[in-house]
């Protein structure tokens, strides 16, 4: 009886227990796991290549690549490309908090850059909602680049509206 009531849970439902070898924990071990989180491991058949990243993560591993995202690189070359042309950038953003962070962050990477010609557009959020018409989107004095800094503003109002 006892063993029945080991292997199941308070609802009657088995345990499976994990399987593994010692061979499979030494290799852990010797990847750089110690004595106590190797069994761990071991039952999540972890390879030992894995562990050290696994024990210390960089959140640069973690992360996507950028160069993933539809023409990305072509947009930090145009971002660059103004920078060291000392052009002027408008960047468009929201009211919400990744629209907010990501327009205080470009902005900031612009500074630390030397590039003070630019400005920071955040609608009214009473007054102008996200801000997608031709008047939000043309800033009040001539830019070369408007980066817009949020997923959730569409780009074909900037594409069609402000380009004439």
């Amino acid at each position: 009886m006892k063993d029945i009531m080991k292997h199941r849970s308070l609802r009657n439902r088995v345990w499976a227990e994990p399987e593994f070898t010692n061979m499979e924990v030494d290799a852990l071990i010797a990847g750089g796991a110690n004595a106590l989180t190797a069994p761990v491991l071991a039952a999540r058949k972890m390879a030992p290549t894995s562990v050290a990243s696994f024990l210390s993560p960089k959140l640069r591993d973690l992360l996507p690549n950028p160069s993933f995202f539809l023409d990305m690189d072509r947009a930090a070359d145009r971002l660059v490309e103004a920078i060291v042309k000392g052009q002027s950038i408008t960047i468009w953003s929201d009211y919400d908090v990744d629209g907010a962070t990501s327009a205080a962050t470009l902005g900031r990477l612009l500074r630390d850059c030397g590039h003070s010609d630019y400005d920071i557009y955040i609608p009214n959020r009473i007054t102008e909602a996200m801000a997608q018409t031709p008047r939000a989107c043309l800033p009040s004095r001539s830019v070369a680049l408007i980066w817009s800094a949020s997923w959730m503003l569409a780009p074909w109002p900037l594409n069609t509206e402000c380009r004439r």
